[in-house]
C-alpha cells in the first residue's frame, strides 16, 4: 500500500500541505519552503523521503545538520505523516530510514510540540530523552499598549543608546562584519548554541534573506559599537511575524536594551499592518519570559527537544 522514495522537485506542493495540516496555527507557503532549501549551507548535509499511497504523498521525513548546533555525526530529523494515514507504521518506515542514511550518527534530535503526544511515546520507546524545552509565546498587536516602547527606548537614549534598524546602518562600510560579531558573542549564552555558521553562511541566512526586512532587524548602537540586535521574520506567507533572536553583550545588560529592542520590533510589526506576533525561548531563561509576559504575550504549548546518543 505505501511506497518509499526519495524526496523529489515536484514534492514541495504535498509537503506544504502535510506541514499545514499538521501546524495549522504555523502555516508555511511553498515559496518559503523552496527559498529556505536554496539558502542551505553545502557543509550542513540534508536528506528527505516521502512515502506515496496510490501515487500521493502521505508523509515525508528529513534529517539534517543545524549550523547552530554543529557536528559530523549530530542530526536533527522530523518526520510528518498526513493524520489519515498515521498509526499505520509509516512513522516506523521513516525513521528506520533516517538510521539506514547514517550509519555513522553518534546522535539523533528532534524537535515537536508538547502537545503531541503520539510522538513523546514514539521517541520515548526507542531510547529518546527531552534535553530541552522552549516556552512558545504569542501576542495579538491589535491588544497591545505601544506606549510602552517610548518608556524603554527612553531609558536606553539616556544611556547614549540608540535603536536603529539595518535599514539605517546601511552607511556603515563595517556594518555585517559586526552585526556577525554581535551574533556570534551574545548568541553564544544561547541554550543549544555549541557552534556558529561561517560568516558567508550568516550572511546567505539573515542578510540576503527577504523573510529578514532591513527595516524589522534591530541593532542596539553605542557610538561605533553594537551592542544588542534582534530581529522580525515574516511567515506564513506574510500572514505574521517572529520574533527571533534577541541578544544583548554581557557588559550590556541589565541596562533595558533588551526591552527597547522588542518592544521597538513590537511597535515595527504593527507599523507593517501585522497583529499576531510569535516568540519562542528556552524555558529556564526566566528573565526574557517574564519580559514577554509583562509585555502582554501568553504561552502555548511548549516545543520539546528529544536526543538520543547513538554510540
Amino acid at each position: 500500500m505505501y511506497t518509499l522514495r526519495a524526496f523529489e522537485q515536484r514534492d514541495y506542493p504535498e509537503l506544504v500541505r502535510i506541514h499545514n495540516v499538521l501546524f495549522p496555527d504555523m502555516p508555511r507557503t511553498l515559496k518559503e519552503v523552496q527559498d529556505e532549501d536554496r539558502r542551505r549551507s553545502e557543509r550542513a548535509d540534508h536528506r528527505r523521503w516521502v512515502v506515496e499511497a496510490d501515487g500521493h504523498v502521505v508523509a515525508s521525513a528529513q534529517r539534517e545538520h543545524d549550523l547552530w548546533d554543529y557536528d559530523p555525526l549530530t542530526y536533527m530529523f522530523e518526520i510528518h505523516v498526513d493524520p489519515d494515514h498515521q498509526r499505520s507504521g509509516i512513522g516506523t518506515l521513516l525513521y528506520d530510514t533516517i538510521l539506514t542514511s547514517a550509519e555513522d550518527v553518534a546522535k539523533l534530535c528532534a524537535w515537536f510540540k508538547s502537545s503531541f503526544g503520539e510522538s513523546v511515546r514514539f521517541l520515548e520507546h526507542r531510547g529518546f530523552t527531552e534535553t530541552m524545552r522552549i516556552a512558545e509565546s504569542c501576542i495579538d498587536l491589535n491588544e497591545w499598549d505601544e506606549s510602552v516602547r517610548l518608556e524603554h527606548e527612553r531609558t536606553v537614549n539616556e544611556r547614549g543608546i540608540r535603536i536603529k534598524s539595518l535599514e539605517e546602518l546601511a552607511n556603515d562600510p563595517q556594518r555585517d562584519e559586526k552585526l556577525y560579531d554581535l551574533d556570534r558573542t551574545a548568541g553564544r549564552d544561547v541554550p543549544g548554541v555549541t557552534s556558529e555558521p561561517t560568516y558567508e553562511e550568516w550572511k546567505k541566512i539573515v542578510i540576503e534573506n527577504p523573510y529578514f526586512p532591513h527595516d524589522c532587524y534591530l541593532v542596539a548602537v553605542d557610538g561605533d559599537s553594537y551592542v544588542g540586535l534582534t530581529n522580525l521574520i515574516k511567515v506564513g506567507g506574510g500572514t505574521y511575524m517572529v520574533i527571533g533572536l534577541t541578544a544583548v553583550r554581557r557588559e550590556y545588560r541589565g541596562m533595558g536594551v533588551a526591552k527597547a529592542l522588542k518592544t521597538n520590533a513590537m511597535w515595527s510589526a504593527k507599523e507593517r499592518g501585522f497583529s499576531r506576533l510569535e516568540t519562542a525561548n528556552e524555558v529556564n531563561n526566566t528573565s526574557i519570559l517574564s519580559l514577554n509576559m509583562s509585555l502582554g504575550f501568553t504561552r502555548k504549548p511548549d516545543w520539546l527537544r528529544y536526543d538520543k546518543i547513538m554510540k
